[in-house]
């Protein structure tokens, strides 16, 4: 009776070590996992603004986050390889491959600015003014005036290629050139040789004391750019901080993320660098779609259950005794 009595209890003892862990499932090992965030993305983090979105992200939610700077193509391969847990981007055509291939969750819309094109003031094409922006490149590529390239299949670059599709024009000689560099790197070689770029408003407001470019080009609807933040998929990738990036994607487009990026730039230059995505009122519930499949928990949950019906036999044996 004894022996029986020691036995039920072991077996009571371990139904209870085992709920715990169904409860808290490697909660040692998940600490420090849970507490990084690897972002890619490109001008939202050299202009700042993902450090600024970071600040108050990471002490709400004890997380660091780590940003690898890339553009929106880069940053989509990364996510891609498993490299990093959430991408922001602005290539529509490219994020929806992301996503119909599998790799991509949660596309949210979080802000947008847009494209203009910067030139000398001599203007040696004769574009200033101009609201049509393939109607600029023409004029552009006739002159053989010096335009920048970004040609690193960013976002910026993507866009710069629709506009080329749409003149029917492939640009090449002395006149294009291509740097394979980012945003502002590229807008200070174009200072420096004075030829024609089509640069982000954003970089170029940060950017304009130091050059002698001016917006030439300027409210053609195709210049509007928008950004999206993805998660990576952990079904594709089991060790990415899936859990993180969706509570960053929530943070963004709360109205605390949302009045950073209204005001993340008035301070310093008079006037915000991004405009937000949506009035803060909106609910980030009925904005993120593609949720991964929540069969791991189900499958926890019905242990759980299987493990609190042992439970209760036992004590019912128990009592019987």
């Amino acid at each position: 009776m004894r022996i029986q009595k020691q036995l039920l209890q072991k077996l009571m003892i371990t139904c209870i070590l085992v709920t715990a862990f169904c409860i808290f499932p490697a909660a040692a090992d998940s600490t420090q996992h849970d507490s990084v965030l690897k972002i890619a993305t490109g001008s939202p983090y050299e202009l700042g603004l993902v450090d600024a979105l970071s600040t108050s992200f990471n002490e709400i939610n004890n997380c660091t986050v780590e940003v690898t700077k890339a553009g929106s193509g880069a940053s989509i391969n990364l996510g891609r390889d498993g490299k990093v847990d959430l991408v922001i981007v602005h290539a529509p055509e490219a994020e929806e491959e992301f996503i119909a291939d599998g790799y991509g969750l949660n596309r949210t819309y979080i802000m947008y600015n847009d494209f203009v094109i910067v030139g000398p003031d001599n203007d040696p094409a004769r574009v200033n003014g101009i609201t049509d922006v393939a109607d600029a490149y023409e004029k552009i590529a006739k002159t053989k005036s010096i335009f920048f390239s970004r040609g690193d299949n960013s976002g910026t670059h993507n866009k710069e290629m629709y506009v080329w599709n749409l003149t029917g024009i492939t640009p090449e000689g002395d006149w294009y050139i291509i740097t394979n560099d980012f945003m502002g790197a590229t807008l200070e070689m174009a200072d420096t040789q004075q030829g024609y770029f089509m640069t982000d408003r954003s970089t170029y407001i940060k950017l304009k004391q130091n050059l002698n470019l001016s917006v030439l080009v300027e409210d053609d609807p195709i210049l509007v750019n928008q950004y999206h933040a993805i998660a990576v998929n952990p079904e594709k990738y089991p060790d990415v901080n899936y859990e993180m990036a969706v509570k960053f994607i929530d943070y963004i487009i709360s109205q605390n993320g949302q009045e950073i990026i209204m005001n993340f730039g008035n301070e310093e230059f008079g006037e915000p660098l991004y405009f937000a995505a949506s009035t803060p009122d909106i609910s980030s519930s009925t904005m993120l779609n593609n949720s991964v499949s929540t069969t791991p928990e189900s499958s926890g949950f019905g242990v759980l259950l299987t493990i609190i019906g042992l439970l209760v036999v036992c004590c019912m044996i128990n009592k019987r005794r």
